[in-house]
């Protein structure tokens, strides 16, 4: 990770001196600039002390969420700064264990001051890396912290016994091999709190991402009066998921109401990645990353982000935090700043499906950050043109961005079935009413269609089936940090084992039939083996998942197949790009285009349309 930038001499930070009533009140630093003033609450003394950044005393830095802003109490004697239940319950804490200086952002800028505000936040990232310490407070112990974090340790000992082996799996999640190991069964509350803690409100705001990032490696998390160290939990989420355990865990967890990935893991995964290859990712990559967790205030989406970014960015002058600015203007400014100094459409594959009337002062090509949109944008792999010469356009101030594209196809049928979510249980019916559709666009009945489809003499062949099956896992073979048969085409036994379980939910008689027609080829005992309870089939269900959460099925005037965002419509325009790298879609308006998002478009990919003969031509989104 590479070191922050030094602090310049006359950059100033405020901090708080924080003492017990009944304890007297520690002497203010002597760097004390002269500003200050104090405040009693619940038998706390709050002083502030303002300094300059390198000249500063030993401090404390204070990582934690507001909460809801409606439970603040403003402080008197310091207009603009406020204290939430959770803070107040939070310094309760620390004055017991640690009286001092403290850095904590809700008693250190003045909320009500954009100025300041716009001022503080530039200077975040060194105000962290300076601390001597963070604390990380979770909040109250609850019903939850106690066994948590005793099943932390638990998982850290036996990582660090080496009772579990990285890269080997031969300990699964059930009752027989947790139990071998020390650990609880299954029906343990123990995982369940595991799972609430990790699921708290801190793993989902975004200033902590940079504050952990910027951190020295020194961090304690308190829950309540608990305390350990950081590395205990992180490591401990990263065994579950280099097991391969947070998958069944979620499973088991689905059943008592939780259907949601804990928080903790993604945080962890993006603090990892952007300790340890921070060079590697400019603003647009951080964003995408970053896009699943909240602020308070949408433009903090972007801004709780600025301290990370290369210094070649941070002389931008779109991107420089600016409070007073409208959210839906300083979007706008962000994202055509960027895509103008990547020379890259990058920045469209975070543009969220919404409906026209959704956001009308936010152009269609603008990410909405006031939603905390996930897509799989760090696992677009697929490339339509990546060779040709980027030629956007885009001024400051302008809802325009102009584009040389190339209108290579049309939307023809659009299922009505989207994939919502990767922990749904809706596979089985979104994958029928696929191929329903599939079946439809060939003018035939889906039995009849998958009978033919299927050649039963050469089953790897290019057929509609065999587009079917590489359309669903976007044609991509490999699936992150999980079990994969090797290559391509063996997804297609995969495939075919998942789909054979699928029928049999539909209609036995007419499964029986099909199986018949396809039965001098196939090795059926391989297939019928309950392919979707089979580890290695899951292969292929992984893959699908990765790909099509948030997707629905489509295809074309042309007859290809697709996946794209479910807003997508029929007589949309499927375009691509010059300069960029990645299949788009745009709705034709009066004067201008809607941009509607990215997918992947079967035997569109890879300069696969570039020899088609259609030239390209300059098209404006709005």
């Amino acid at each position: 990770m590479s070191p922050p930038q030094a602090a310049s001499s006359k950059a100033e930070v405020q901090g708080r001196n924080i003492t017990c009533q009944n304890r007297g009140v520690d002497e203010l630093p002597q760097q004390d600039s002269g500003t200050h003033g104090s405040v009693a609450l619940d038998g706390l003394l709050v002083e502030k002390a303002r300094v300059r950044l390198d000249e500063a005393p030993a401090y404390n830095a204070l990582s934690y969420t507001w909460g809801p802003a409606s439970t603040a109490t403003c402080l008197e004697n310091l207009e603009g700064y406020r204290l939430t239940p959770n803070l107040t319950a939070c310094l309760s804490e620390l004055v017991v264990r640690l009286p001092g200086l403290w850095w904590i952002d809700a008693l250190c800028i003045n909320q009500d001051d954009p100025d300041e505000k716009s001022h503080q936040v530039k200077m975040m990232r060194s105000i962290y890396a300076s601390a001597q310490k963070l604390y990380v407070w979770l909040g109250p112990d609850g019903d939850d912290g106690q066994s948590a974090v005793e099943l932390l340790y638990e998982l850290d000992r036996i990582k660090s016994e080496g009772i579990i082996v990285p890269g080997e799996f031969d300990i699964d999640f059930c009752d027989k091999d947790l139990v071998k190991i020390g650990l609880p069964g299954t029906d343990s509350s123990a995982w369940r709190a595991l799972v609430s803690l990790t699921s708290r409100a801190y793993f989902q705001r975004m200033w902590v991402v940079q504050e952990l990032v910027a951190a020295p490696q020194d961090i304690s998390v308190l829950c309540g009066d608990i305390v350990f160290p950081w590395w205990v939990l992180s490591t401990s989420l990263r065994l579950l998921q280099d097991q391969r355990w947070e998958y069944p865990l979620l499973d088991l967890l689905i059943e008592h109401g939780i259907s949601t990935e804990p928080p903790a893991f993604v945080l962890n995964n993006t603090i990892t990645l952007l300790r340890f290859q921070t060079e590697h990712f400019g603003l647009t990559a951080c964003l995408g990353l970053c896009r699943s967790f909240s602020s308070t205030d949408p433009r903090d989406k972007i801004i709780a982000l600025l301290g990370l970014i290369p210094p070649g960015e941070q002389v931008i002058k779109e991107l420089q935090p600016n409070y007073s600015q409208p959210a839906a203007q300083y979007f706008r400014e962000v994202a055509g700043a960027l895509i103008m100094h990547d020379k890259s459409y990058n920045m469209l594959l975070q543009v969220e499906p919404r409906s026209a009337a959704s956001k009308p002062e936010l152009p269609s090509w603008v990410p909405d950050y006031t939603t905390n949109f996930l897509n799989n944008y760090q696992q677009v792999d697929y490339h339509a043109i990546p060779s040709r010469q980027f030629s956007g356009q885009w001024t400051s101030g302008s809802n325009t961005l102009r584009v040389h594209a190339k209108l290579v196809d049309e939307v023809a049928l659009v299922s009505p079935v989207a994939f919502a979510s990767a922990l749904s249980s809706t596979f089985n019916d979104t994958v029928w009413s696929w191929l329903q559709l599939a079946a439809e666009a060939a003018g035939k009945e889906v039995w009849r269609w998958l009978t033919d489809a299927t050649n039963p003499e050469a089953p790897t062949s290019t057929t509609a089936l065999d587009s079917f099956w590489r359309t669903l896992i976007r044609d991509t073979a490999e699936y992150p940090d999980y079990e994969s048969p090797g290559t391509l085409d063996g997804y297609l036994w995969l495939f075919l084992g998942c789909l054979i379980g699928l029928l049999h939910k539909q209609d036995n008689e007419k499964t029986r039939d099909l199986i018949a027609s396809w039965a001098t080829a196939m090795d059926f005992e391989r297939l019928m083996l309950k392919p979707m309870q089979e580890r290695r089939h899951l292969a292929y269900c992984r893959q699908f998942l990765l790909s099509a959460e948030g997707n629905t099925f489509f295809t074309t005037k042309a007859g290809r197949m697709g996946l794209g965002p479910w807003t997508i419509r029929p007589k949309d325009k499927v375009a691509l790009f010059g300069g960029g790298e990645f299949t788009f879609f745009v709705r034709p308006g009066r004067r201008s285009y809607g941009f509607v998002g990215h997918g992947y478009v079967h035997d569109l990919m890879d300069d696969a349309a570039l020899e088609e003969g259609r030239l390209f031509e300059e098209i404006d989104l709005q």
